[in-house]
């Protein structure tokens, strides 16, 4: 796996958990959002490992237009972290956690991770139908 993608941890030396492996989803999302990661340039590791631990902090990942693409960005890092190292990811919760919305009374159409309203919909089976009415 490219240094890029990999989390400070496995970058550090440990061995990859499935903690791990969603950071490394959320670092390509980020490409996927910005069309970069501010650590590509980047050529010597722990400089890769203290733009990732800055970029770990942010409260909103921001286009060069300074349009916000993602809310809370800091928040999901925090929750990772906070897993049991040898735990299996509770998905479910980490779903619930995506759509929650930030603050008690705050817009229903918005998540904790600035998704918008669709997303916000129950399922059925998790992300593909609407649960229909009965």
């Amino acid at each position: 796996m490219l240094a890029y993608t990999r989390s400070i941890e496995t970058l550090s030396g440990k061995e990859p958990t499935a903690v791990d492996d969603l950071i490394s989803c959320i670092y390509m999302l980020t490409e996927f959002v910005l069309g970069y990661v501010p650590w590509s340039k980047a050529k010597e590791k722990q400089a890769i490992i203290d733009w990732k631990k800055q970029v770990e902090r942010w409260d909103r990942v921001e286009d060069d237009e300074s349009r916000v693409l993602l809310n809370n960005y800091s928040r999901i890092f925090e929750w990772l972290r906070e897993q049991p190292s040898l735990y299996t990811i509770d998905y479910e919760a980490l779903y619930e956690l995506l759509l929650r919305s930030p603050e008690p009374g705050s817009a229903a159409d918005q998540s904790l991770f600035g998704f918008s309203n669709p997303l916000n919909d129950v399922y059925e089976h998790g992300f593909a139908e609407k649960k229909g009415s009965k």
